[in-house]
C-alpha cells in the first residue's frame, strides 16, 4: 500500500502485488468465495457482493487484475481508513440466518509504517481498536502481504508554499521547499524550479548533496511576477527511481494590490495623530500611498452607501458608531458572496447598535454581543496602571498569529499594554458561533503587594472571528487608535500584527486551487460564466468535457464538479473560446508521508490491537504457505467455506500511470 515502486518497471509494487492476488485466486477451491477491492484512501469495490470460484468466477475474477478500473491511482490515507471499511464488507459473506463463518482477509502492500503509526504512536488508535474488534467479531482474519522492494531509494518533496500570503505583482516572491531524504546514506539530487512553463525550468541547482534523513528547507528560489492572475509553479527533483513524490505544485495567484476600504468612525483633521486611523494608515501603508501592495482608501460612514463594495478585498470599519439600513445590508451583501469585514472598537461604538442590529442573535455580522467596557477612561495617559491587560494568542494555528507564539516574537507581543476593552456578554454569547483567537489577559502588577485581584481586570475575549456566507467578520474589541492601549507605540508588533491579518483575510475570496489527490474539484459559476461543456485537462494531456449543473436551490448558479484527480500536478479548466470566464487551474499533490518508505513489522500492529489475528506472510514465503493453508486438498480447507480478499494497493509511478492509470469514462 502506497506509492513505493522497484528499480525497473517490471519490479513494481503494482506489479508484485498482482502476481500475489494471481497465486491467492489460483489457490481458493470451488465454494470459496472472494470479493476483490483495491483501497484508495476508502475502498474502491470492484465488486459489490462475493464472487464464487468456480469454473466461471475464477477466470472473471484473474481478468478484473487487468482491468483498467483495477489501477485506480489515489493517495494511501491511512490504516484506520481500510479497517473502517472491513466489518461491513466481511458482512456479506454470512449466511442468511446470520450465522458467522471464517473470512481471511488479504493485505497487499508495500509495508509503509505511515499507514498505521505515526512515529511510535498507533494513528487513530481509539478508531483501530474498535474496527479490529467488529473484524474478529465477524470471524475476520488478516494476512498482510509485503510486496515492497526494499532497495528503493527516495526522496521527497514534504512541502512547497510562498513565504509571502499575498503575491503581488513587481514584488519578490520568495518560495520555501522542504524536502526530506529518507534514506540512512547520504545522497545527491537535481533540483528544477519551474514557472508556467513546466517543460523549462527557469532555475536549476545540480549535485544537492543530502544527508542520511536530513530534512532541509529550501529558500534559494524568488521569482518576480510581471503579470496579474493565476500563475503554474512546480519544484522537481532529478535523481530519484520514486518519481510520484518528487514534485510539488502550487498555484500563485500574483495581484496587483489589495484593495481595502477604511471607514473611520472618528476623524479628526485638525490633530492627525488623534485620528482614529492615524496609526492604522501607517501600518497599511509604511511607504506612502500607492508604493505597497496593500492599497488603503479612506472614507467616512455616511459615505459607505454610495461605494460599491465589490471590488474590495477587505472592509475595515474603525470605531463606528452605527450604519444606515442601507449601508449594513450592503455590507451583509458583500460578506455573504466572500468579501471580509473587520470591526475594531472604541468609545463612538452604540453597543446597542452592535447588539441589536449588527450582531442580531448570532445571525448578523458582529461575531460576539457586547457587554460593558471595561477599565477607567484616561487609562492610557495616566501613570496609574492599576489595571491593564495583555494579548495572549488561543488559536495558535491561525496563520497570522503563529509567528506571535515564536520565541524571539513573544517578547513583542507581551510588549503592549491595553487599558480598556469591551467585555463580550458571557451569557448571550454561549448560544454564538464564533471562535476566539487572541484574549486579553491580566498584566502581573509589579506590586506585589496589590490584594484586590479584581483590580487586575477581568480576562476576556481580544480578538474573534465568525464566517458569514462565503465570507469572514472579525472583531478587535478594543481601539485601533491609541486611545485605548499603547500598541501603536511598538512599531514591531502594531506593524506586522494588521499588515499580516489583513492581508491574510484578503484571501478569503480566492476560490480554492490546491487539492490532495482523490479530493473532487469544485467551481461555483454565474450565469455569465457557464459553459454547456467545459475541457478539463490532466496533468498528462487527458482531457475531459464536463458540464456544470444548476444549483437546485438558486437556478441562476451553476456547479462545475471534477473527481478524476488521482494525478499529481497541474489541472487546466478551459471554459472555451466564447465564454466569459478565462481559463483556470488547480494544483493536486499526493499526501506528504508518502514519501517516508520506511517499513514496519506486522507483529507491532497485531501487539497494538486486540480482537482480530493479524499475521505477516512474506512475498517470498507465499507459494508454500498456500500450498499448506488453501484450496482443495490442502492441510488446512476452511476455505472452502468463505473467504474475503481485500487488495489494498496504492502504487503508481508515472510510467504505471500511464500504462494502467487510464479510468473509464
Amino acid at each position: 500500500m502506497g506509492y513505493k515502486m522497484g528499480s525497473t518497471k517490471e519490479d513494481l509494487v503494482f506489479n508484485r502485488a498482482k502476481d500475489e492476488a494471481r497465486k491467492i485466486i489460483q489457490s481458493l477451491g470451488h465454494k470459496d468465495r472472494l470479493i476483490l477491492d483495491i483501497y484508495t484512501g476508502g475502498v474502491h469495490q470492484l465488486q459489490t457482493e462475493p464472487r464464487a470460484m468456480d469454473e466461471k468466477g475464477k477466470p472473471e475474477a484473474i481478468r478484473s487484475l487487468e482491468d483498467p478500473d483495477f489501477a485506480v491511482t489515489a493517495e494511501a490515507g491511512d490504516g484506520a481508513d481500510l479497517f473502517r471499511s472491513l466489518p461491513q464488507v466481511l458482512q456479506k459473506f454470512d449466511g442468511s440466518d446470520g450465522k458467522k463463518t471464517q473470512k481471511t482477509v488479504f493485505i497487499l502492500f508495500d509495508s509503509q509504517r505511515s499507514l498505521f503509526f505515526k512515529k511510535s504512536k498507533l494513528r487513530d488508535s481509539k478508531l483501530l481498536q474498535q474496527s479490529a474488534d467488529e473484524i474478529g467479531k465477524n470471524f475476520g482474519e488478516i494476512k498482510f502481504v509485503d510486496c515492497s522492494n526494499d532497495k528503493t531509494f527516495n526522496v521527497s518533496v514534504l512541502s512547497a508554499k510562498t513565504r509571502n500570503p499575498v503575491v503581488g505583482v513587481g514584488f519578490d516572491c520568495y518560495f520555501e521547499i522542504l524536502i526530506k531524504n529518507h534514506n540512512p546514506t547520504e545522497v545527491s539530487i537535481d533540483v528544477d524550479y519551474y514557472i508556467d512553463d513546466l517543460k523549462r525550468p527557469v532555475k536549476s541547482v545540480s549535485s544537492l548533496r543530502l544527508k542520511p534523513n536530513e530534512v532541509r528547507p529550501l529558500y534559494d528560489f524568488k521569482y518576480k511576477f510581471d503579470k496579474a492572475g493565476p500563475h503554474n509553479f512546480q519544484v522537481k527533483f532529478r535523481s530519484d527511481n520514486l518519481t510520484i513524490d518528487n514534485e510539488r505544485s502550487l498555484i500563485v495567484n500574483a495581484r496587483e494590490a489589495v484593495k481595502t476600504l477604511v471607514i473611520n468612525g472618528a476623524p479628526n483633521t485638525s490633530r492627525k495623530v488623534e485620528d482614529e486611523v492615524h496609526y492604522l494608515r501607517g501600518a497599511l501603508e509604511p511607504n506612502g500611498p500607492k508604493n505597497d501592495l496593500i492599497r488603503p482608501e479612506y472614507i467616512d460612514p455616511e459615505a459607505l452607501v454610495d461605494v460599491d463594495l465589490e471590488g474590495y478585498d477587505v472592509v475595515f470599519l474603525a470605531n463606528v458608531k452605527t450604519l444606515t439600513d442601507l449601508a449594513l445590508s450592503r455590507l451583509k451583501t458583500y460578506a455573504n458572496e466572500g468579501g471580509t469585514v473587520i470591526f475594531t472598537l472604541g468609545d463612538q461604538v452604540n453597543k446597542s447598535f452592535y447588539n441589536q442590529k449588527l450582531y442580531a442573535k448570532g445571525k448578523g455580522l458582529f461575531p460576539v454581543p457586547l457587554d460593558d467596557i471595561d477599565g477607567r477612561a484616561d487609562a492610557a495617559t495616566s501613570t496609574d496602571k492599576a489595571r491593564e491587560w495583555e494579548l495572549e494568542i488561543v488559536d495558535s494555528n491561525y496563520p497570522p498569529l503563529k509567528m506571535w507564539t515564536e520565541k524571539e516574537m513573544v517578547k513583542w507581543l507581551k510588549y503592549p499594554s491595553f487599558y480598556r476593552v469591551f467585555q463580550i456578554d458571557r451569557e448571550a454569547a454561549k448560544e454564538a458561533k464564533f471562535r476566539v483567537l487572541a484574549d486579553f489577559i491580566p498584566r502581573a502588577l509589579a506590586d506585589d503587594s496589590v490584594e484586590d485581584k479584581e483590580n487586575q481586570g477581568q480576562a476576556g475575549p481580544a480578538l474573534v472571528e465568525k464566517s458569514y456566507g462565503r465570507g469572514t467578520c472579525m472583531a478587535y474589541l478594543t481601539t485601533v487608535d491609541a486611545d485605548w492601549n499603547r500598541a501603536p507605540a511598538f512599531d514591531v508588533f502594531y506593524v506586522l500584527f494588521w499588515r499580516e491579518i489583513l492581508l491574510h483575510l484578503s484571501l478569503t475570496r480566492e476560490p480554492r486551487r490546491h487539492f490532495a489527490v482523490g479530493e473532487v474539484f469544485e467551481e461555483l459559476l454565474s450565469q455569465k460564466e457557464y459553459s454547456p461543456e467545459v475541457r478539463i485537462t490532466r496533468p498528462d494531456g487527458q482531457p475531459t468535457i464536463q458540464s456544470p449543473q444548476a444549483l437546485k436551490d438558486n437556478t441562476k448558479q451553476f456547479r462545475l464538479r471534477f473527481d478524476n484527480t488521482q494525478l499529481p500536478g497541474i489541472y487546466t479548466v478551459d471554459f472555451g473560446p466564447t465564454a466569459q470566464k478565462k481559463p483556470i487551474y488547480f494544483a493536486v499533490n499526493i499526501d506528504s508521508r508518502e514519501g517516508d518508505l520506511t517499513t514496519f513489522d506486522t507483529k507491532d500492529l497485531d501487539k497494538a490491537l486486540t480482537g482480530v489475528k493479524i499475521e505477516d506472510i512474506g512475498a517470498d514465503s507465499m507459494d508454500k504457505w498456500l500450498a499448506e493453508n488453501s484450496g482443495e486438498g490442502s492441510i488446512d480447507e476452511y476455505w472452502r467455506y468463505f473467504l474475503y480478499a481485500a487488495i489494498a494497493l496504492l502504487v503508481l509511478e508515472s510510467v504505471l500511470a500511464m500504462l494502467f492509470g487510464r479510468r473509464r469514462q
